[in-house]
């Protein structure tokens, strides 16, 4: 069976004369249609963010700045049937499950990335995840991430769900955390479940499960283990940081885990003084600006990596 026949048939573009030599062929190859079907409606990345004409013409997913939700359901559903063909076994047609595909955020915003496992993922700007070929069959559930993400993993006690970095590699079951790689730092952030951390800064496996539990990792060492809080550490996913009663130490602190500026306050007896309110996450810098203003006294950055 042709695969752009077959695609044509499950996005419902087909003539009548096509469908009707698609369903006779079918009679008498209802498992490789089943396959193909199967194919069409679950095993498919996207994203809300990103450029339809690459991704139909190359058969790879690039986020930008065109939403998805913009595009019309039927041109949606042309682009997953092309993808039968590529990603699957069906009528004979084999794949190289070492080809590795990406999804880069080159928009201005945060991306969400949907996973056919139920997973999803929040990618910040200038972040991008990896996959291989293998995802689509249901052989592993690992990415490799280049960035900062938030990662929401889907239970699937039969799949581990493995995100790795050059610094670090993340086995998780179904929960939420943030890793933040930027060259040879990173950071990651457990929201909430149970995750397992290898890597060569780790010489035994290291099990995390307290909410807030934070690990930084810079040039092949741990560097901090610690508890902060983890609703402050995640809020960057809507484009915001949210300050519910933080103290200035709080703050300022994590402007050093997650955006490694390290600062200095010229009277510290205004640590203390609680915050309330939002701010941009992609300005650090407007954040200590605000700071200073609020607490009325100088924040010196003495270390901006």
């Amino acid at each position: 069976m042709n695969n752009t026949l077959l695609a044509k048939y499950l996005s419902g573009e087909c003539s009548q004369n096509e469908a009707k030599l698609v369903e006779d062929w079918k009679q008498q190859n209802l498992k490789e249609f089943d396959e193909a079907f199967e194919a069409f409606n679950a095993n498919l990345f996207y994203s809300n963010s990103y450029n339809s004409e690459t991704a139909f013409n190359n058969l790879h997913l690039k986020t930008a700045t065109e939403k998805f939700s913009f595009w019309h359901k039927r041109q949606y559903l042309m682009v997953a049937a092309s993808f039968i063909g590529f990603l699957m076994v069906v009528s004979g047609l084999l794949y190289d499950s070492s080809l590795n595909h990406e999804i880069l955020n080159e928009s201005d915003g945060i991306s969400l990335v949907q996973l056919p496992d139920g997973s999803a993922i929040q990618l910040n700007q200038g972040s991008s995840i990896s996959y291989k070929e293998s995802w689509f069959s249901g052989f592993n559930r690992n990415i490799t991430l280049k960035g900062k993400a938030f990662f929401k993993i889907a239970k699937n006690p039969e799949k581990e769900f493995i995100v790795e970095t050059n610094q670090l590699n993340v086995t998780v079951l179904g929960t939420q955390f943030t890793i933040n790689q930027n060259g040879d730092r990173t950071q990651f952030v457990l929201s909430e479940g149970k995750v397992k951390l290898e890597g060569l800064a780790i010489n035994n496996e290291i099990f995390v499960d307290k909410p807030g539990q934070q690990i930084i990792i810079e040039e092949g060492n741990i560097v901090k283990n610690n508890i902060v809080d983890a609703a402050l550490y995640v809020s960057w996913i809507d484009d915001k940081i949210y300050f519910d009663n933080c103290s200035v130490e709080k703050v300022l602190q994590m402007l050093n885990d997650s955006y490694q500026i390290e600062t200095r306050v010229s009277n510290p007896q205004l640590l203390d003084k609680q915050i309330l309110g939002t701010a941009p996450s992609d300005d650090p810098i407007l954040i200590i600006n605000a700071l200073s203003h609020i607490i009325e006294s100088d924040i010196e950055i003495i270390n901006h990596k």
